[in-house]
């Protein structure tokens, strides 16, 4: 728990719009410890989400430092970070975004098709073992609409543990679900976490957030 995976040092990002300059983030600072599950919280329009794709290298901060695992990801080149992004991070998202066409297995099985150095055969075994570790042993051949939104969450969360990944990024997972879908996926998201995976996820749900190791509350730039 001691070792700091996640390093922020007075980040700003802003977004120009019909030339109007908007601040986001102002001067955010935080580490997060390996191991940990820290939810972010805030009121909407805050800067969660975007806090949440410069944690992702999925965004460039303007100014300030960041750091994953003691590399600089702020002066890294888009190859470097999706490098970074591809190895050490999973995601969650709020919308699923999985594909109608393709079964519970082969959602899954999609990021690892970016690993070259394994075979049809390994990628397979990791995606059954991901939807064995989320209670969807039983779903594998099941397309997306044969599923209720809670078990499609969990097949995303299957997606983004299936290569591995130390650290999980989960914006609003249980946002579009009902209570006891919810639950579920937080406990899939709770048992990762006890798995030894770092977990941060972004919630607008206090009764979610209060399970967590730690909150981080982000008020608003403006």
């Amino acid at each position: 728990m001691d070792c700091v995976v996640m390093d922020m040092k007075n980040v700003c990002k802003s977004y120009c719009e019909n030339g109007l300059k908007t601040d986001v983030l102002k001067n955010i600072s935080l580490q997060i410890k390996k191991g940990e599950f820290v939810a972010i919280t805030g009121s909407s329009g805050a800067g969660k989400s975007t806090l949440m794709n410069i944690m992702g290298c999925l965004d460039t901060i303007d100014s300030g430092c960041f750091r994953i695992n003691g590399k600089n990801v702020s002066s890294m080149s888009e190859k470097c970070r999706a490098y970074i992004r591809n190895r050490d991070i999973g995601f969650v998202f709020q919308g699923f975004n999985l594909i109608p066409a393709l079964t519970a297995e082969e959602n899954v099985m999609l990021p690892l098709l970016y690993r070259k150095n394994i075979t049809s055969a390994e990628r397979k075994y990791l995606a059954r073992q991901a939807l064995s570790a989320v209670g969807l042993s039983n779903r594998i051949h099941y397309k997306p609409y044969e599923l209720s939104g809670g078990q499609q969450q969990r097949v995303a969360i299957a997606r983004a543990i299936a290569s591995k990944p130390p650290i999980i990024l989960a914006d609003e997972p249980t946002g579009s679900l009902d209570k006891n879908s919810g639950e579920l996926v937080l406990d899939s998201l709770l048992k990762l976490n006890m798995s030894g995976r770092t977990v941060i996820i972004v919630t607008h749900d206090r009764n979610i957030a209060v399970r967590a190791n730690r909150q981080i509350i982000i008020s608003s730039a403006q």
